[in-house]
């Protein structure tokens, strides 16, 4: 999905375990992306250069690895949304801890 500028939404299938290098590199219109309880690894560049990015939902209780430029976005406007009870976790981890806003949902 690399550069496909007319996706404004992902909502990544519970069978995914890992997002590749560059997979949504340059989606200039997504604004939204739910990662599964299941996603563990998120690579390099995964999200790079998503302006537009504005909510992420990550289901998983253990903050996915990300490489240090898995996200490049907005991390103080883009709302970071973890499960209850793991803010903490995601606020010490590498990438993670970048975003401003982490709010738990039940």
């Amino acid at each position: 999905f690399e550069s496909c500028h007319g996706i404004n939404s992902v909502k990544i299938p519970d069978s995914v375990t890992s997002i590749g290098n560059s997979a949504f590199s340059g989606c200039s219109a997504l604004s939204y992306v739910s990662l599964p309880k299941t996603v563990q690894t998120i690579g390099e560049k995964a999200f790079y250069y998503c302006k537009k990015l504005s909510s992420i939902y990550s289901y998983n209780p253990t903050p996915p690895v990300c490489k240090d430029n898995s996200f490049i976005v907005d991390t103080y406007n883009c709302k970071l949304y973890v499960p209850q009870n793991t803010k903490s976790e995601y606020a010490k981890s590498n990438v993670w801890k970048d975003f401003e806003n982490i709010i738990e949902i039940k």
